[in-house]
């Protein structure tokens, strides 16, 4: 066996007891972790337990009487129940007529949020005359837009657009300014040093660095977005998941209620989830 040089062994000993800044020995953050293998099946481990945690105290609390079937019926009747609306024959129609209302009004929302966002941090002028009265758009509740928007609109799928669009256009062009004039000013200066365009600094500059941003709007506004197709189809509609839940709301149909509000989260969870997901394949760098 070869020997090992003193000078390269006590250098990684030296690293092997590093500690990071502000670590306090004998603290618990000086102590080994869990290497990231081991941390990927940890957390999902800890998150079902409590989640098994929660079913059955909720279980037990129904068997008990400690709540009423009539405000949130016990976790099996739910399961039934959902299994039963989803082999519905509305089902499909309702759950494709929310998700298009959802996604044309949530991409609408993204194209011209974010087109403006770009306007706005460009023109710094322009931005201080038209900013308040986006502000006060948004600041009006969505339910009280609801009716407006039915007005102008109509009351099919038009006005349920729009106000999916409403709802999460704001988010987006927040974030989108915000991501722009975060652009390090050191950055800005060396392009220009470089004798950079304003189209070069703006894609290979203030884009790259304002995309994290956009994207902390883009998943925020796609739950928005359903909330506000779902409140549409609250005041009118034909077809819907949010017609629906009146309906069975209406009926007194708890059983019904909640599986269809389980459903409807997941529909929310899978499209934070594709919009997660594309996040993570364009903003790469952040990884």
């Amino acid at each position: 066996m070869s020997a090992v040089d003193p000078t390269v062994e006590s250098s990684i000993e030296g690293q092997a007891n590093a500690r990071a800044p502000g670590t306090v020995p004998g603290s618990n953050d000086d102590k080994p972790g869990l290497d990231p293998l081991q941390r990927r099946w940890v957390e999902p481990i800890v998150s079902l337990g409590v989640l098994i945690t929660f079913l059955l105290a909720w279980t037990l609390s129904s068997q008990l009487r400690l709540i009423s079937p009539l405000v949130l019926p016990p976790p099996a009747s739910i399961a039934t129940e959902i299994m039963d609306v989803v082999r519905a024959p509305w089902f499909l129609g309702d759950l494709v007529a929310t998700t298009t209302e959802t996604i044309v009004g949530y991409l609408l929302a993204a194209v011209v949020a974010i087109f403006l966002g770009v306007v706005l941090s460009t023109f710094r002028r322009l931005r201080r005359i038209v900013y308040p009265y986006v502000v006060v758009f948004q600041v009006i509740p969505s339910v009280a837009l609801a009716p407006v928007l039915i007005i102008w609109l109509g009351p099919g799928i038009s006005s349920k657009i729009g106000l999916a669009f409403t709802i999460s256009f704001f988010v987006v062009l927040v974030n989108t300014i915000e991501g722009l004039e975060r652009v390090p000013a050191n950055s800005l200066r060396l392009m220009t040093s470089l004798a950079a365009s304003r189209r070069q600094t703006f894609l290979m500059l203030s884009l790259p660095a304002a995309l994290p941003y956009v994207f902390a709007g883009l998943r925020t506004s796609a739950t928005l977005a359903l909330i506000g197709a779902l409140v549409g189809e609250f005041i009118t509609s034909t077809a819907g998941l949010g017609r629906r839940l009146v309906e069975f709301s209406f009926a007194m149909k708890a059983d019904s209620v909640w599986a269809l509000l389980v459903l409807i989260g997941a529909l929310g969870m899978v499209l934070y989830g594709i919009v997660a997901l594309i996040d993570r394949r364009v903003v790469w760098w952040r990884a």
